[in-house]
C-alpha cells in the first residue's frame, strides 16, 4: 500500500458505486462514503465542515460547488479541496474510467494546490482549476505613458 495518500471523501451521489469504489479499491487509496458518515439528504453545508477539518477530498458529481456562494465560503473557511465530475462525464463505467484515468493528476494537483479549491474531472481525465481562479495580470504601464 502506499503511504501519504489524502483520504476522499464520496459524497452522497457517488458513495455507493460500486466501480468508483473499485477504482479507490485497485490504488489502495482510503475513502469514506457519505452514508456512513452522515444521514441521507445532509445538506452540504453541515458536512462540509467536517470534512475540511478532517483534510478529506470531497469527490462529487454536484456542479454547483462553483456556482453556490454558500458553497464556496463553506470551502474557504473549512479549507475543502473539491474534486467534481464536469457534465460530460456520465454513467457509472464512465465516472469510473474518468476518475481511474484521472487519480494520478488529481494527487499531483493535490500537492501542487493548497486548499481550497474546486476542480473538474473532465472526460479526458485531465483536472482543471475552476475556483479560485487566478488572478488576471496586471497591466503595467510605461513611465510617462498613459
Amino acid at each position: 500500500m502506499l503511504l501519504n495518500f489524502p483520504v476522499f471523501y464520496l459524497d452522497e451521489n457517488l458513495c455507493n458505486c460500486a466501480l468508483v469504489l473499485g477504482v479507490f479499491s485497485r490504488n489502495h487509496i482510503a475513502c469514506e462514503r457519505h452514508l456512513e458518515r452522515f444521514k441521507r439528504g445532509a445538506l452540504d453545508k453541515d458536512w462540509l465542515p467536517r470534512v475540511g477539518r478532517k483534510g478529506w477530498i470531497v469527490l462529487t458529481t454536484d456542479k454547483h460547488y462553483r456556482y453556490n456562494a454558500l458553497e464556496r465560503v463553506k470551502c474557504a473557511k473549512y479549507r475543502v479541496r473539491v474534486f467534481q465530475f464536469s457534465a460530460g462525464v456520465k454513467g457509472a463505467a464512465n465516472l469510473a474510467h474518468v476518475l481511474e484515468t484521472a487519480l494520478p493528476e488529481m494527487l499531483r494537483f493535490c500537492a501542487r494546490h493548497q486548499a481550497p479549491f474546486i476542480a473538474a474531472l473532465i472526460p479526458s481525465g485531465a483536472v482543471v482549476l475552476r475556483w479560485p481562479l487566478p488572478d488576471p495580470p496586471k497591466k503595467v504601464h510605461a513611465a510617462g505613458v498613459g
